[in-house]
């Protein structure tokens, strides 16, 4: 399995999800085949996360990890 955590602002349903969400691992999967799955656009992506480090799209994942999206935020 692989855990994935959505900010907030990057969930797609009324009732926000707490905590983590589990998919079921395949060989080969990459961060870009995940955020689609999970239906978010890259234009809404700022940074991604595998294991608390910097992730790029093409990065292939294992199992047991543990990937978070974040969105842009603005400010300065």
């Amino acid at each position: 399995m692989i855990k994935v955590k959505l900010h907030p602002a990057l969930q797609k349903t009324e009732s926000k999800v707490k905590g983590y969400i589990q998919i079921q691992y395949e060989h080969g999967l990459t961060v870009e085949k995940l955020r689609e799955l999970l239906k978010i656009q890259i234009a809404e992506v700022g940074f991604i996360l595998i294991n608390g480090k910097h992730a790029k799209n093409y990065d292939v994942l294992n199992r047991g990890d543990i990937v978070e999206f974040y969105p842009i935020f603005g400010g300065g």
